[in-house]
């Protein structure tokens, strides 16, 4: 397959890396310091392309621990809530407790919700 067969048939993203050996074989006839930019410029991408995987994967991780631990907050207010409400119409607080899965303290406490 010649390289205009790759340029014109593979119409995907990985498309560039098919076209790399065709480049790397049009620069064996060039001077060394010349190949060695390459080689530098090819770490530097890899270094880069894996940094910005890692920052990626750990900014998904950082909002997935967001976003459970507000719903956590949510579910915890509704219980409150729901407590709070049984509570005013004179429900026993150890039936609430078993209810809710809340404390007493966290029952009667109102700083929260």
């Amino acid at each position: 397959m010649t390289e205009k067969n790759v340029e014109y048939d593979i119409k995907t993203p990985k498309a560039p890396a098919v076209l790399e050996p065709f480049k790397r074989a049009k620069s064996i006839g060039w001077p060394e310091a010349v190949r060695e930019g390459y080689r530098q410029e090819e770490l530097r991408y890899e270094n880069l392309s894996g940094h910005i995987a890692k920052e990626r994967a750990e900014g998904k991780a950082e909002g997935e621990a967001i976003g459970e631990a507000r719903e956590r907050a949510k579910a915890n207010a509704e219980k409150r809530a729901i407590a709070m409400a049984l509570r005013d119409q004179g429900l026993e607080v150890n039936i609430i407790e078993s209810i809710t899965g809340l404390s007493a303290k966290e029952i009667f406490d109102k700083s929260e919700v």
